[in-house]
């Protein structure tokens, strides 16, 4: 049996490095350590953590495109 505290740890990765959804990422390890069931409190942490990944990433998308529309553009 994986532990509550393991199983988390490696959804958080798949949630910050894959894009995964809390949902996508739990079935994603469960498909591959059926035994997994991270507890109530780690699974609500994982939810914050995730609607926080998703701020973030935005967040990143939204100065990228001011800094895209701040740049004078070249002529050839």
């Amino acid at each position: 049996v994986m532990s509550s505290r393991s199983s988390t740890a490696i959804l958080a990765y798949l949630i910050r490095d894959k894009k995964l959804g809390v949902e996508e990422a739990l079935q994603f390890l469960v498909d591959r350590a059926p035994d997994v069931e991270p507890n109530e409190g780690f699974k609500r942490q994982l939810n914050k953590y995730y609607v926080k990944q998703r701020k973030m990433l935005r967040e990143d998308s939204e100065r990228q495109q001011e800094n895209t529309l701040e740049k004078p553009q070249q002529l050839p």
